[in-house]
């Protein structure tokens, strides 16, 4: 992220050339990512036993 950052990427809300994503830090969009992540692998798990 500090890399696009360096490279001039801004934040889409604030329009600051800072390492937030839509206001939120790195910490606050990594741990979304996360429970994104699980959520997802938990729903495929469901459905491939589901189908058995």
């Amino acid at each position: 992220m500090e890399k696009i950052v360096k490279a001039g990427a801004v934040d889409g809300c604030s329009k600051k050339n800072e390492t937030t994503v839509d206001g939120l830090s790195y910490e606050e969009n990594l741990n979304i990512f996360i429970k994104l992540k699980t959520t997802a692998e938990n729903s495929i798990k469901y459905r491939l036993s589901a189908s058995y």
